[in-house]
């Protein structure tokens, strides 16, 4: 584990592991280094333990069981995110499908913001990797996924990542329907900022 410099930050002492980086921040370095440096056997062998011990430990932990279940659905989302950064689309869609349906899950016992924009994100981000491996029709469902929960603010970013991927999927009409409600809410937006 890093250790603290100085003296401490956040109340930490000199010499003492950070918060988080006990066993399991370990385990889940050792698990990015050995994917980053091309040992991806050894790799997936580490993030399938780190994995299991989540689980047995969100299953098992306390009553409430809601702090090691949210360190699993971080974990999982994790992952996705080292596969996706290394151009493992295929493997990074495989682990933000765990992540949504983990995340799902989680929303239904413990409902919250953060855990809302964490599901949008596993949407999104398993949309990407979708339409980077070129299967463009699993992207639009998940581009909708991500649209229904987003902030409204954002749903114009969305629209556009979706009528991207339906064009790419032979869905020109429905792109096109995405490009006419963005330019509609941006027109309202506009008469609204001009009005007297």
């Amino acid at each position: 584990a890093r250790k603290a410099t100085g003296g401490g930050k956040d109340g930490e002492k000199a010499g003492e592991p950070r918060r988080g980086e006990g066993r399991r921040g370990r385990r889940r370095g050792l698990g990015t280094a050995l994917f980053q440096s091309g040992n991806r056997a050894e790799a997936q062998v580490v993030f399938d333990d780190s994995r299991t011990r989540r689980e047995l430990a969100a299953k098992h932990g306390p009553a409430n069981g809601r702090e090691p279940a949210w360190q699993l659905a971080l974990f999982l989302m994790d992952r996705s995110l080292v596969y996706s950064q290394a151009n493992h689309h295929e493997l990074a869609a495989e682990w933000f499908t765990r992540a949504a349906q983990n995340l799902a899950a989680f929303e239904k016992r413990w409902p919250g913001p953060d855990v809302t924009n964490q599901l949008r994100w596993a949407h999104q981000n398993r949309a990407w990797s979708y339409h980077r491996l070129k299967k463009f029709a699993e992207a639009v469902k998940d581009w909708d996924k991500a649209l229904e929960i987003c902030r409204k603010e954002d749903q114009a970013w969305f629209r556009t990542m979706r009528a991207n991927s339906r064009v790419r999927a032979g869905l020109v009409s429905e792109a096109l329907a995405d490009i006419t409600a963005q330019q509609t809410q941006a027109s309202l937006a506009n008469e609204r900022l001009t009005l007297p």
